[in-house]
């Protein structure tokens, strides 16, 4: 069963003080799940680049170069 009462009597200050069991548990599932949510799209963006990133490797390895000067 989920504490209604308040966690600390009001005996600490801070944004969290006033908050019930219930609430603080709330707010961590909520928490938990905007973490995920940015590790997700980090993880995306970090195949995006990698992958952004092999192809201008690859399309700057095909890049003719041109004759050196002073050739003949």
């Amino acid at each position: 069963k989920i504490n209604t009462k308040r966690v600390n009597g009001g005996a600490l200050k801070g944004p969290y003080s006033q908050l019930t069991q219930a609430e603080l548990i709330s707010l961590v599932l909520k928490q938990e799940n905007q973490l995920s949510e940015r590790d997700r799209k980090i993880s995306e963006l970090e195949l995006y680049i990698d992958n952004l990133l092999v192809r201008v490797m690859e399309e700057s390895f095909y890049v003719p170069t041109g004759p050196t000067s002073g050739a003949l």
